[in-house]
């Protein structure tokens, strides 16, 4: 087992003519975060420290990259874009929808009958052996309500039989947004710097 403790290491920048450092803690469990800082003021005005989930060996982990300013911007202003026509659309549906879900949900139906509207037939999470546990007659309403959400939109209004087009315009342009965030997400990781070669050598 390692010793509770930080490493420090310097590598170099983008523009290899000066370094950026990384510190590294970890406990007696091993690693457990990093702090990286860029040295080199040429590099700081034209990269931006990003992160990024990895996976690697069956785990996901947080990864880091300097990456292009000009795309670190494209990428946070279509992420703001997309949440806010994600929450746009769901403040809707919700206002519209959500009292008919709850009825459509819990009328006259057992507590194993509203998991399998929920799961569609225990094809979706969650398993019933966990509803079980987190749910009861109290709390039915507040679940349901936190279930219509966004990642949950699409299923709950295929399940009430909902076709509602400015709906569908909200949640189609949402969509478009996820696939320039997702392109601009690529191109940064393409583009980013994280190369580790050690300052000095």
């Amino acid at each position: 087992m390692a010793s509770p403790g930080n490493q420090m290491q310097k590598y170099k920048c983008p523009c290899g003519k000066s370094y950026f450092t990384v510190n590294r803690y970890h406990d007696d469990k091993g690693p457990f975060d990093e702090h990286w800082e860029m040295n080199c003021n040429q590099c700081k005005q034209c990269y931006q420290l990003s992160s990024f989930l990895k996976e690697t060996d069956r785990e996901i982990n947080e990864a880091y990259l300097w990456a292009p300013i000009n795309i670190f911007s494209e990428l946070a202003i279509v992420e703001c874009q997309l949440h806010e026509a994600q929450n746009d659309a769901l403040a809707m549906a919700r206002e519209l929808y959500l009292e008919r879900w709850i009825l459509h949900c819990c009328r006259g139906q057992t507590k194993r009958d509203i998991w399998k509207n929920l799961s569609d037939d225990g094809r979706r999470e969650p398993g019933f052996a966990l509803f079980d546990s987190l749910v009861n007659d109290l709390n039915m309403g507040h679940y349901l309500k936190d279930y219509f959400n966004y990642l949950n939109l699409d299923y709950i209004l295929k399940k009430l039989r909902v076709r509602d087009l400015r709906l569908d315009g909200m949640r189609s342009r949402a969509a478009d947004l996820q696939r320039r965030l997702e392109k601009a997400q690529g191109l940064m990781r393409m583009e980013g710097f994280a190369s580790q070669s050690e300052y000095g050598r």
